[in-house]
């Protein structure tokens, strides 16, 4: 690659942000010069990425659903016979646990956007 292709690259790069998954098309077309089957590759592999990701979410989903019941199950199993206290334990861990999870999961979700912002002190200088 020339220093002229590279400064170019560079300057489309700092001018457009790619959203998303899928990398900037300008990115594509560059893909595409240095062998025609790598922006198929490209798309079929964040295919894939995103299918496992979907994947892990719903798992996820699942396994906290299956808790949730058997908190449940649990809790009316102990009230109906007769032991409230450790039933009334078992509701309170319970939902202070899916609060806390939830808590952490937003806190999270905050922190990782406030990372993803672009500052111009750490931008590629082209010149």
């Amino acid at each position: 690659m020339r220093d002229s292709d590279a400064e170019l690259l560079a300057r489309e790069f700092l001018q457009t942000q790619p959203q998303g998954a899928v990398p900037a098309p300008f990115l594509l077309r560059y893909y595409k010069n240095i062998d025609n089957t790598l922006p198929a590759l490209v798309i079929k592999s964040l295919d894939a990425q995103l299918t496992h990701e979907y994947r892990y979410a719903l798992c996820g989903q699942i396994v906290a659903a299956m808790a949730l019941l058997l908190m449940a199950g649990g809790f009316i199993y102990l009230v109906l016979h007769e032991q409230e206290r450790p039933a009334y334990a078992l509701l309170g861990a319970g939902v202070l646990n899916a609060i806390g999870g939830f808590l952490r999961a937003r806190l999270r979700a905050n922190e990782e956007s406030t990372k993803a912002v672009a500052t111009p002190s750490n931008r590629i200088s082209t010149e």
